[in-house]
């Protein structure tokens, strides 16, 4: 028996609501890309909820910010959580450095 999670998907209707959550999604980020500097000097050291191309959510946790955006009726699912560092973080990252 195939494990269904591997199998193609084959239904049309299926293949079409990924593609336009994936659309949504991408949307969505380039919202959030397009208004980070402005956000980031408003609201720094928040969370924010971005969906549907709009910022629906915000708070100084990221169970706050998802919260907000839960009770405007924004599916937590489809929900893009970001925070607004004033002050970038540093990362190093294993194998980085050579």
């Amino acid at each position: 028996m195939a494990n269904k999670v591997l199998d193609p998907i084959s239904n049309a209707q299926d293949r079409r609501l990924i593609g336009q959550s994936l659309d949504q999604s991408r949307k969505d980020v380039e919202f959030l890309n397009a208004h980070w500097s402005v956000w980031v000097d408003q609201y720094p050291d928040k969370w924010v909820a971005i969906y549907g191309e709009e910022m629906v959510g915000m708070g100084d946790t990221f169970d706050e910010a998802i919260q907000a955006a839960e009770n405007k009726g924004t599916p937590r699912s489809r929900v893009i959580v970001e925070y607004l560092a004033k002050d970038p973080i540093a990362m190093i990252l294993p194998g980085a450095l050579c």
